[in-house]
């Protein structure tokens, strides 16, 4: 049993423990790596959510998140 401060833990912690990092390279239109080198069409815009979910997720402690209800 591992014990942790949840103020200390992130969502994004929890997300990559189960998935893995979280290093972005996958496109969204086709499954291939996509870059600045070889971008989609969506690569910019996709680009900037992703970067924003991540911010999200990473600021966001699992002591913030709001109790399950029975």
């Amino acid at each position: 049993m591992l014990t942790a401060n949840l103020a200390d833990v992130s969502v994004l912690d929890v997300i990559e423990a189960i998935e893995g990092p979280s290093d972005g390279g996958r496109c969204v239109l086709e499954d291939r790596p996509c870059s600045d080198g070889g971008p989609c069409a969506l690569h910019q815009p996709w680009q900037r959510a992703r970067t924003q979910l991540l911010d999200e997720l990473s600021n966001s402690t699992l002591a913030e998140l709001p109790k399950a209800r029975p």
